[in-house]
């Protein structure tokens, strides 16, 4: 009947279902809907005023309030951008589909902002919420607060305030974060890893991160406008915290890359940066920048990359279409300079560049992200004007650049290509696919592959000397890092459940060192 059918709008539908728009209902969902408000801030920092070639900066203050003896948390996050208009704070902040950041205009430019959602999964699934903002050509400040989705004062007043957008908010982790109680323990290292990860290329932006040791003072959410301003400002400036992340003291952001993935502590012997800016920023694909580096030592065995679109960090790491064409153009370049056919044909067909760390950013307006959680992306039309406008960069820097890279890699090279081809590694028509792991360095294999051959697992180096104490003709060994994807956690249907595993790469590697073919019977 007409009756059995029912409408949720705008916040009351994140409430219904919040995995709808957060990935996970954990610490990371927490982190995921704290990085929507930050994403915002960074989106209007790094926009291009008219006129200007350059971003125009400024400041994002990122704060966690931690009231252990009620076991909650607040979140404020500030910036001084140009804020929003007062008649649009409410629907911006509350009706789902209401964005600044289409393509109808130019209020943005290469943001990663879709859907008018992002931001709005904090009003709605938050215990106290209140927003305030000062739009840079108004002379008021308006705001909203709202309890448990539902919004309970909307207000303006004339004042002198510099522009920008000032939001905190209380989420509700006991109805909608369940697996988040370790957050206020552990959630500041993935805040701070955020606020560090953008900061790689929005050089602009001072970011600063702050930990204080108690709630926010109770009368701010009920505070008059000037009076709630006042206090965010005096916790700002004067009340104690901890200072956990800021970009000010930070002299080399690409650092970042480092620690996140390399463990080699291994120095670059070659490194350089690559740019590309539109002065037009009406052009689609406006800029991008790609950071590279090699270092003597690999440490998987793979390539590593970093990728992200319009501060969007991509899910994967080398098979997205923007790690794929960096990937090609550099190998193509470097095949050119090889001494034979047979390594020239390597190093484009086979060379997996193990000893390079390839940071991405690129800036395109209008991107498709998919989903509402954007953490994949996939665009022919995009792809083949990135791969057009990266080959004619790489085209400048010339034979002598190219010929010095090659020569630099020139060991590497051949001892990869030896591994790959040589007698001896041809033992075993396996070798092969055991150098394509995921983690090859952690594959140790048997002599010889029969009825008898056995393959033990072992968690990290804990089994001791087992590597050694083995008989080497036939028991092989693969070092797992942490344990794998538990496949009986997954609920759904048979082939939702292999694709899960499927994805992982440990799974993907045992795949590979058993010779099962998935989806088959073998």
């Amino acid at each position: 009947t007409a009756e059995a059918i029912k409408k949720f709008t705008n916040l009351e539908h994140i409430r219904y279902r919040p995995t709808g728009y957060i990935r996970t209902r954990d610490s990371a969902g927490v982190v995921h809907t704290i990085r929507e408000n930050i994403d915002n801030s960074v989106d209007e920092l790094t926009q291009i005023p008219n006129g200007k070639t350059e971003p125009r900066g400024g400041t994002i203050y990122l704060c966690l309030f931690k009231d252990k003896i009620n076991h909650r948390f607040q979140i404020l996050v500030k910036d001084d951008g140009r804020g929003i208009p007062s008649s649009r704070l409410v629907s911006a902040m509350t009706e789902v589909g209401t964005s600044g950041k289409t393509n109808l205009n130019s209020a943005y430019v290469a943001t990663g902002g879709q859907f008018g959602v992002g931001a709005k999964v904090a009003t709605a699934l938050s215990t106290r919420y209140r927003a305030l903002s000062k739009n840079y050509l108004e002379d008021v400040v308006a705001e909203v607060s709202l309890a448990d989705g539902k919004i309970l004062t909307k207000d303006k007043t004339r004042m002198n305030y510099p522009s920008g957008l000032t939001v905190i908010f209380e989420l509700d982790v006991a109805q909608f974060f369940p697996d988040a109680m370790d957050f206020m323990e552990t959630g500041s290292i993935d805040i701070i890893k955020m606020c560090k990860q953008l900061n790689m290329f929005n050089d602009c932006i001072n970011f600063q991160v702050y930990i204080y040791e108690r709630a926010i003072d109770n009368k701010f959410w009920t505070a008059p406008i000037s009076e709630a301003l006042g206090i965010v400002d005096d916790f700002l400036l004067h009340k104690k915290k901890d200072i956990v992340y800021d970009s000010n003291s930070v002299s080399d952001k690409t650092s970042f890359l480092f620690d996140e993935y390399w463990r080699t502590n291994s120095t670059p012997f070659f490194s350089d940066t690559f740019f590309k800016r539109n002065l037009d920023i009406k052009e689609d694909l406006r800029e991008f920048a790609i950071k590279l580096f090699f270092t003597k030592k690999s440490a998987t065995g793979n390539i590593q990359c970093f990728a992200a679109i319009n501060n969007v960090v991509l899910k994967s790491k080398t098979d997205n279409s923007i790690s794929v064409v960096v990937i090609d153009a550099l190998r193509k370049r470097l095949a050119n300079y090889q001494e034979n056919d047979a390594y020239r044909k390597f190093v484009l067909e086979e060379y997996r560049l193990p000893t390079a760390l390839i940071a991405m950013d690129v800036r395109y307006n209008g991107a498709e992200l998919a989903g509402l959680t954007k953490d994949d992306y996939h665009d022919a039309t995009f792809e083949n004007e990135f791969s057009k406008q990266l080959n004619e960069l790489l085209d400048q820097r010339g034979n002598e650049y190219w010929l010095q890279l090659a020569t630099a890699l020139k060991a590497d090279i051949e001892l990869r290509y030896a591994q790959f081809y040589d007698a001896p590694i041809k033992k075993s028509d396996n070798r092969r696919t055991f150098l394509e792991l995921n983690f090859v360095n952690n594959f140790k294999e048997c002599e010889n592959y029969d009825d008898r051959s056995e393959l033990y697992l072992v968690e990290g180096n804990s089994a001791g000397g087992i590597i050694n104490s083995r008989d080497s003709t036939f028991q092989a060994i693969y070092l797992t890092r942490g344990k794998p994807t538990n496949g009986a956690s997954y609920y759904g249907n048979l082939a939702a459940d292999r694709q899960v595993l499927l994805k992982d790469p440990l799974y993907q590697d045992l795949i590979k060192i058993i010779g099962v073919t998935p989806n088959t019977t073998d």
